[in-house]
C-alpha cells in the first residue's frame, strides 16, 4: 500500500501509540510499517521519466553519430592523436566520472537519479573507449563482437561494484548485442547456427540468462540487479519467441517466403505454451511481471495471427471493422475486471 509522507508520519505515530498501550506487538507493528511504502510525488515522477528521457536521447545522439560517416570523421580530425591515445583519454575519463559518481552516491544516497545520470556519461566515455581500442587495434568490421564483449565485463563489473541500474542495463544490453554478432560472424552472415536461426538461439540465450539470474539473490550485491535482469531476460525470451512465430526457424527469407501462413502453425505453439506458463507462473508466485508478459504476448500473439491469416483474403474496410471491434471487446473485458478489483 502506498501512503504520501504525512500519512506515514501519522501512521508512525499511531504504530508507537499502539505498542505501548500493548494494543500491538513490536513484531505486529514492524510487519504493518513494512506493508507501507512511500507514495511517488509528483516531482519524482518527472524526475524519473525525465532521467529516462535523458538516456533514450543519449543513445539516440550515438546512433545519429555513428550513421553519419561525414561527422565521424570529422570527430577524427578534430582529435589528431592516436586511436590508442583517445582511447586511453577516454577511460581516463570515465575513470574519472565513476569515481565522482561514486562520491556523490556515498555524500547523497537518496539522490537516485542524479547519480544515475552521472554513470550514464561513463557510459557513453566507456563506449567511446572502446570504439577507439578497435580502431587502434584494426579490429575487422565484420567482427565488431569482439569490442563487445570487454565492454560487457567493463559495465558488469562497474555495475556490481558501485550498485548501478544504468551501468549494469547496459551491461545486459551489450552481453544480447554481442551474442546477435558473435553467432552471426560465426555463422558466416548467415541466419542459420547449429541449425538455428535468430529468433530460435535468441530465445534459448535469453532463457538461459532468465535462468541463471535466479541465482542473484543468494549475494547481497547481486539482489538489487535481480530484478532488472529478469525482466530484460524475460523480455528478451519473449521477443524471441514471437519471431520465431512470424519466421519459423528457416536458413533464409527465400525459403521462409516460399511456405504459407498455415504451415507455419507448429511455430506459434513455443510462444502460446511460453505465454500459458507465464500466466500460471505469475499466479503460483504472485508475480506480476509474469502475469503482464504472459497476457501481453499472448494478445499480440493473437493479433500477429489475425494479421497472417486474414490480411489477404479479406476486405480491407471488413478487416479494420473486426480489428476494431477486437479492441472493443478486449477493454470492454479488461474493463470488467478493472471495477471487479476495485470493488
Amino acid at each position: 500500500m502506498q501512503v504520501n509522507r504525512k500519512g506515514i508520519r501519522l501512521l508512525d505515530q499511531l504504530l508507537v501509540f499502539w505498542v505501548e498501550k500493548e494494543l500491538l506487538t513490536s513484531e505486529q507493528s514492524e510487519r504493518l510499517r513494512q506493508s507501507v511504502t512511500p507514495k511517488k510525488a509528483g516531482w519524482q515522477i518527472l524526475a524519473r521519466y525525465a532521467f529516462y528521457c535523458t538516456v533514450i536521447c543519449g543513445v539516440l545522439a550515438i546512433v545519429a553519430v555513428l550513421m553519419d560517416e561525414q561527422l565521424i570523421e570529422l570527430l577524427l580530425r578534430l582529435f589528431d592523436a592516436s586511436a590508442v591515445i583517445k582511447s586511453a583519454g577516454f577511460a581516463v575519463a570515465a575513470t574519472l566520472v565513476l569515481c565522482f559518481g561514486y562520491r556523490v552516491a556515498k555524500k547523497s544516497p537518496e539522490r537516485f537519479y542524479t547519480r544515475e545520470s552521472i554513470y550514464f556519461l561513463a557510459v557513453l566515455f566507456i563506449a567511446a573507449s572502446d570504439w577507439f581500442l578497435g580502431k587502434a587495434l584494426n579490429t575487422e568490421s565484420s567482427h565488431y563482437s569482439l569490442l563487445l564483449l570487454p565492454a560487457f565485463f567493463i559495465y558488469a563489473i562497474t555495475g556490481l561494484v558501485l550498485a548501478s541500474r544504468t551501468l549494469w542495463f547496459f551491461a545486459l544490453m551489450t552481453l544480447f548485442w554481442w551474442f546477435v554478432a558473435e553467432t552471426d560472424y560465426q555463422a558466416g552472415h548467415s541466419l542459420y547456427f547449429y541449425g538455428m536461426n535468430m529468433p530460435l538461439r535468441f530465445s534459448l540465450f535469453a532463457a538461459a540468462i532468465l535462468l541463471l539470474s535466479y541465482l542473484m539473490p543468494c549475494s547481497a550485491r547481486t539482489r538489487l540487479l535481480f530484478p532488472m535482469t529478469k525482466t530484460i531476460s524475460l523480455l528478451g525470451l519473449f521477443i524471441g519467441l514471437w519471431g520465431v512465430a512470424l519466421f519459423g526457424n528457416y536458413d533464409s527469407i527465400a525459403s521462409w517466403s516460399d511456405v504459407s501462413q498455415f504451415e507455419l502453425w507448429q511455430w506459434n505453439l513455443p510462444l502460446a505454451i511460453a505465454c500459458g506458463l507465464a500466466v500460471w507462473a505469475g499466479s503460483q508466485w504472485d508475480d506480476d511481471l509474469y502475469r503482464h508478459v504472459g497476457i501481453s504476448f499472448f494478445i499480440l500473439l493473437i493479433y500477429t495471427l489475425f494479421f497472417e491469416y486474414l490480411w489477404e483474403v479479406m476486405h480491407q474496410a471488413l478487416f479494420f471493422v473486426l480489428l476494431g471491434l477486437s479492441f472493443w471487446l478486449l477493454s470492454h473485458f479488461a474493463e470488467k475486471i478493472w471495477l471487479r478489483q476495485a470493488n
